[in-house]
C-alpha cells in the first residue's frame, strides 16, 4: 500500500469481515471493488472447470494441494494504473500497489504463472 498523495476520481470502501475461527473472533480486511469490476476490460485468459483438472488428475502417483491466497498480492499494478485502487481507509486514501482479491482481473496472471509452471494444473476457487 501506499498514500494517495494526488487527487484520485476512484476510491472504493474498505471494510473488515469478521468471523469466528477456533472459537477466536477473526477480521479479515475486505475491498469493495464491484464499481471498478464493472467498469475494467476483462482479461479472458481461460480458467479450468473443476470437473477438468480432477479428470486431468486421473492416475497420478501424487496430488499436491497449495492455499495460495497470498498469492494474489504478488502481482504488481503499475504506476499509471494505481489511482484504480485507492481506497478509503481509517488513514486516509490509500491505494494498492500490487493486484488485491476481489479485483476482476486478479486470477488471470495467477493462472498464467501457474500454467507456465512444469507439470502443474491449477483450479482457482476465488
Amino acid at each position: 500500500m501506499e498514500y494517495a498523495t494526488e487527487p484520485t476520481p476512484f476510491t472504493a470502501p474498505l471494510f473488515v469481515v469478521w468471523r469466528v475461527v477456533d472459537g477466536k473472533r477473526k477480521g479479515r480486511v475486505v475491498v469493495d471493488l464491484r464499481a471498478l469490476n464493472k467498469v475494467v476490460v476483462p482479461d479472458n485468459y481461460p480458467l479450468p472447470r473443476q470437473d477438468e483438472v480432477i479428470r486431468s488428475l486421473r492416475g497420478a502417483t501424487y496430488i499436491t494441494a497449495i492455499n495460495v491466497s497470498s498469492f494474489f498480492f504478488q502481482f504488481a499494478v503499475r504506476r499509471g494504473h494505481r489511482h484504480r485502487f485507492t481506497v478509503t481507509s481509517h488513514r486516509g486514501l490509500e491505494r494498492f500497489i500490487v493486484a488485491p482479491m476481489g479485483f476482476r482481473n486478479s486470477p488471470a496472471p495467477k493462472k498464467n504463472t501457474s500454467d507456465t509452471s512444469k507439470s502443474s494444473s491449477a483450479y482457482s476457487n476465488d
